[in-house]
């Protein structure tokens, strides 16, 4: 699903299928169908065209054929949906499509098809018509200049912090270097959310410093700009006599220009660059042979822009952050009443609760500030309508309507996919923090991330194009990402490893959000603590596929008459308290998100299962006890998670949901998967039991029946058969399981069976296994009977390095340890034909870890995952060694040398670090002792730093150091997968993997 086409992409195949022969439709419905999908895929194609044109570039009758078309998609979805799903039996139950010809082939409802497919047949020829009719031209309003160039003029005073310590802190960074001999060209970016005043900034400094240098310019790029004009504006700025530029092309502009520049010292600004290859092109006419001390500063709301800008260990990023809560008083204070201390105690707490909703960005404070001092007699009610109104597009205001038209720039210049992502934020409440598992799962099973895989292709025509699965949810992650890229949302929250907990929008922008998803019909928040009743006449009535309602307060009164149009929605999202009376009045959606609500019981649950519609319901961290056996009863459901809640079993009726594709139990008191889980052949994800506290389930007999299982946790094997634990393997799609079991020696004949299953499985291909086993578990096993099968990537976690494993011929090993120790690394020495070894490890050694010159003979990548390299490599150490790559976190460094020079076949070194730890003493030192060893190493050795993501994505600094200088130096971002394969070195020698 996307914002601009609705469900059409989805809707297509449904009509396809319902033209199938085995459902017999009469012909004159035949027909119809037949000319609906034919105008379908026509409306498809037409919706994506308008998708791309700019909204206040986009002519009135198109905006509307186009809200037209995606609702007829909306409530054609509902209608084929009863179709192909089924209708209910007299009793309540269902069945499949296939035995429902007959019932539908007369009757009320074939008569009610029939009508509704020609009404819409009528209704999309009359919007066709009255488009036509009324379209004057394609387009109307041209878009002014770019908002941003008014900000060059700002009033510095007007600004609080611009004048202070974020000038301040600009500052430093550009005079960074004056001090050496060698004043080398240095460029600072400058990235932050729109609106926060980077212009204003930048502009205040250019004025300041300019007069110390030969000449300057200042140009905007803005979304649209052209490499051509960008020099253009430059040229034009440094020679105002440039005469016949406009007949020069692009190569010989950047040559103009570098000749411009030529021995001098100048100061050069590009404001607001949106686009990398932008700057990729107009960086070439900077010469970083300029050693006059020249500065070069740009503006951008991308932080990936920002990056490729820096292209040298000289340059920098700086970061603008939001003003402080005193400072935004400040600026609001002193615009409306002249000073801090003039505004008066009743108006104190208002103008905090309107400080929260502006979010300390300049640009949104005098905006408001404005609006409030335009009327000196403005009242405390007044400014409580203010409020109130901030966050749901009610505020009548040319400047308003500015600042937001400011903001919207960051929401359409995305593409398509990031658009509808970004849009279906606007269903969570502002002031509650967006957790991102819950979000990733909302994101997959709303249809709105459908890509399941992509091709990882390396710059290198020798080297093999790789093509690896990617799940909806890693797509979905990497959406997310690139959305906190872009400015548009922040991470809130970070666990240890520097991974996303959760994120947050600027008010602003969340109201932005709200406004545009309600225009484009598509989606809706009812906010039953907030709401104003402006807001809610603009609900009332309208169609939305998405709905949310926040109800805070069990107090709060369900009013149904503020509800939007129950036509229509598809999915329902409720936070805080839920009941009844609104389950009665969305009964025909097919989502139903419930996560954490309060006051669920099982009545409500009752309901909810007559609720036949239902593909996906989400019951997890409610406080219900059980599932009632009329779960039975959605046998359209391919969804269930009830994770984190008190349910101790599973009712024999789960056996009945025969499409169900996902059951999640993580994390509640289930103890035991019933046996009639079984019959559940199309299963794909069960989750069940806590890897994390190695609380696992029992298996029951005849698993091997579930053929499209390919995601299975947590079991323990101490409560499982041997038999069961063999039809494991009967599994054909299995690639992942996680498992719990004891570390008693003599309990061997349940571990030897799930051996057995591991050696069957992995020689047909790739697993990941996550246990509890501790060494003595495969220690006991017997491993040239076991591990000489292990062919793929199978993941084991271990105390130490397992004794089992000396002496194997293993031509990669990746192996995650809890602590690495002399005799740990003996047993790595001794693997003969060991070439690749990834070491994770998960304490940070006590002690350096020496590698001697025994062993590792044929080692040409190692890679090591610690929080900070504890490495000494002794002379003559790992002698076909190409490529050493250091994954750090934080900590401190440590004081000894690493010995690099010693590995005498170097030719790489990879250091990675995520983003989130760039800042840290320890890995800002431990940078720097390694690129002072790899310029004193003898070998031409090529030195990448790269900052990465959570997904692997990765901006990568590279350096190639010989005879001690910089040779060169490039910025690139790729994908870590790309780099020489990374940790999965080269497909064709990976024969043995065990981690």
């Amino acid at each position: 699903m996307e914002v601009g086409t609705g469900v059409m992409a989805s809707l297509l195949p449904k009509l396809d299928e319902l033209l199938n022969e085995k459902y017999k439709l009469q012909t004159s419905i035949r027909e119809d169908v037949e000319y609906l999908s034919r105008e379908m895929k026509s409306m498809h194609a037409a919706l994506r065209k308008v998708a791309e044109v700019p909204p206040d570039q986009l002519h009135k009758q198109d905006k509307l054929w186009a809200g037209e078309a995606r609702q007829m998609s909306y409530n054609m979805e509902v209608l084929l949906d009863k179709l192909l799903m089924g209708a209910p039996n007299s009793d309540g139950s269902m069945g499949h499509m296939e035995k429902k010809c007959n019932w539908f082939k007369k009757g009320k409802l074939r008569h009610e098809i029939g009508d509704t497919i020609k009404h819409i047949k009528s209704h999309i020829r009359e919007i066709d018509r009255q488009r036509d009719r009324h379209r004057d031209s394609d387009v109307t309003n041209c878009r002014g200049p770019f908002p941003c160039l008014r900000a060059m003029y700002t009033a510095v005073p007007q600004l609080v912090g611009i004048d202070g310590e974020k000038y301040q802190e600009l500052m430093k960074l550009l005079s960074d270097g004056d001090n050496v001999p060698s004043k080398k060209l240095k460029i600072v970016s400058v990235v932050g959310f729109a609106g926060l005043g980077k212009t204003t900034l930048v502009k205040t400094v250019y004025d300041k410093i300019k007069s110390g240098f030969d000449c300057g310019a200042f140009v905007s790029a803005s979304q649209n700009a052209d490499v051509k004009k960008v020099l253009l504006d430059i040229i034009l700025h440094l020679d105002m006599n440039g005469s016949q530029l406009n007949t020069l092309d692009e190569q010989r502009l950047i040559t103009k220009l570098g000749e411009l520049l030529e021995n001098k010292r100048y100061l050069i600004v590009i404001d607001d660059i949106w686009n990398e290859n932008l700057w990729g092109n107009i960086k070439h006419a900077f010469s970083n042979k300029n050693n006059l001390g020249s500065r070069i500063i740009t503006t951008t709301r991308i932080v990936s822009v920002s990056k490729a800008c820096c292209f040298s260990a000289n340059d920098s990023v700086y970061q603008m952050e939001p003003l402080s809560n005193d400072d935004s008083k400040k600026l609001l204070y002193d615009r409306i009443f002249g000073s801090v201390s003039g505004c008066p105690h009743e108006y104190e707490q208002v103008s905090i609760d309107i400080l929260k909703k502006c979010g300390g960005v300049p640009l949104v404070i005098l905006t408001t500030a404005g609006m409030l001092a335009s009327d000196h007699q403005v009242k405390p009610d007044e400014w409580h309508v203010l409020l109130s109104s901030i966050g749901h597009g009610l505020i009548q205001d040319p400047c308003w309507e500015e600042m937001l038209r400011v903001l919207s720039f960051s929401y359409y210049e995305l593409p398509p996919h990031l658009k509808t992502c970004l849009l279906y934020l606007s269903i969570f409440p502002w002031a509650l923090p967006i957790i991102r598992d819950r979000l990733v799962k909302k994101l997959v099973v709303e249809g709105i991330v459908t890509q399941e895989t992509k091709l990882i292709g390396s710059p290198n025509k020798n080297e093999a194009r790789l093509s690896r699965e990617i799940s909806r949810e890693e797509v979905a992650r990497q959406y997310l990402d690139e959305l906190v890229n872009r400015n548009v949302i922040h991470p809130l929250k970070c666990n240890n490893h520097g991974e996303v907990i959760s994120y947050h929008i600027h008010p602003m922008m969340h109201g932005l959000l709200k406004t545009i998803a309600i225009e484009e019909n598509f989606a809706a928040l009812v906010d039953l603590e907030h709401s104003s009743e402006e807001y809610s006449d603009r609900l009332t009535g309208s169609t939305f596929p998405q709905v949310s309602i926040n109800c805070p307060d069990s107090e709060n009164q369900i009013d149904l008459s503020i509800m939007p149009s129950r036509a229509g929605v598809r999915s329902l999202t409720i936070f805080g308290h839920a009941n009844r009376t609104l389950f009665r009045y969305f009964e025909g959606i097919r989502l139903l998100d419930l996560e954490g609500c309060k006051s669920i019981e099982r009545a409500d649950v009752e309901y909810i299962c007559s609720m036949y519609l239902l593909k996906w319901l989400c019951l997890a961290k409610t406080q219900i006890t059980d599932l009632p056996p009329e779960i039975g009863n959605l046998q359209c459901l391919e969804g269930l998670d009830v994770g984190g809640t008190q349910i101790s079993q599973l009712p024999p009726q789960i056996g009945k949901l025969l499409r169900l594709k996902t059951l999640d139990a993580r994390k509640s008191r289930i103890q035991e998967i019933p046996d009639q889980v079984v019959r559940l052949t199309g299963l794909v994800h069960l989750l069940i039991g806590d890897n994390e506290s190695c609380e696992g389930v029992k298996l029951p007999d005849g698993f091997g029946k579930m053929a499209s299982l390919e995601q299975l946790g947590t079991i323990d094997l101490m409560k499982c058969s041997a038999s069961s634990l063999e039809e494991l393997a009967e599994i054909p799609h299995l690639k992942e399981i996680a498992v719990v079991g004891s570390d008693d020696p003599e309990d061997t004949r349940i571990k030897n069976a799930f051996f057995s299953f591991l050696n069957k499985s992995i020689k047909q291909r790739s697993l990941v296994v996550y246990t509890d086993f501790r060494v003595n578990t495969l220690q006991s096993s017997s491993p040239n009977k076991y591990l000489n099968y292990w062919k793929k990537h199978t993941m084991l976690r271990f105390l130490k390095v397992p004794i089992c494993i000396a002496g194997q011929h293993l031509r990669m090993l990746h192996i995650r340890v809890c602590k690495l120790e002399e005799d740990d690394v003996k047993i790595l020495q001794g693997l003969p034909r060991l070439q690749c070894l990834i070491v994770r490890l998960e304490l940070l050694p006590t002690k350096m870890i020496h590698i001697s010159c025994e062993g590792f003979a044929k080692l040409e990548s190692f890679y090591v995952d610690c929080r900070m390299p504890r490495v000494i490599f002794e002379e003559g150490a790992m002698p076909k060694l190409d490529r050493l790559e250091l994954k750090l976190y934080a900590g401190s460094a440590s004081d000894e040398h690493m010995g690099i020079n010693h590995l005498r076949n170097l030719q790489k070194v990879t250091l990675r670090y995520s983003k989130w730890y760039a800042a840290n003493k320890g890995v800002r030192e431990t940078t720097e002792t390694v690129k002072t060893e790899c310029m004193e190493h003898q070998n031409q050795i090529s030195l990448c730093v790269a900052e990465e993501d959570k997904d692997g994505n990765c901006t990568m600094e590279t350096e190639i150091f010989q005879e001690n200088r910089v040779a060169s130096s490039t910025k690139m971002t790729e994908i870590a997968e790309e780099e020489d394969t990374q940790e999965g070195g080269r497909t064709s020698e990976i024969e043995e993997v065990v981690e």
